[in-house]
């Protein structure tokens, strides 16, 4: 419990001030866990509910570092997750995905793959994904 506040406390910390530019909530299915996340700008929170789960990730568009249009679609991210698994409990993990816009803009589907580094008892590669609605606001 101590590392889930510790997890939580370090996201609060970088992902600024709530009325900042740029926030969105997520519900996604995946793997290890199915949830909700929360992000500001560059930071995201991810707490995963059916196996409890809480992950804090940078996110950046491919567009921005490559710094072509046609890569708006894709990021990447990296960061690490802490999971109540007595097996795989925590680690950094570093990924990809793609955003697909519905509607207007405010809405759109999302689904994102990496791989996530447990180091405890014993040291694990595994491969995780989610798709998801994100909606801006």
């Amino acid at each position: 419990m101590k590392k889930a506040v510790g997890f939580f406390c370090l996201a609060w910390a970088f992902s600024g001030p709530v009325w900042a530019s740029g926030q969105s909530a997520s519900v996604y299915i995946g793997t290890p866990s199915t949830g909700a996340s929360y992000q500001v700008d560059n930071a995201r929170v991810s707490v995963g509910i059916s196996e409890l789960s809480i992950a804090v990730d940078g996110i950046w568009n491919l567009r921005d570092i490559t710094g072509r249009p046609e890569f708006d679609l894709f990021y990447v991210y990296a960061g690490g997750i802490w999971r109540d698994d007595r097996n795989y409990e925590w680690g950094p993990q570093l990924g990809g995905g793609l955003n697909v816009p519905l509607g207007n803009g405010n809405m759109e589907f999302f689904a994102e793959g990496g791989t996530t580094w447990y180091i405890q008892d014993d040291s694990d590669l595994r491969l995780e994904g989610k798709a998801g609605l994100r909606v801006y606001f």
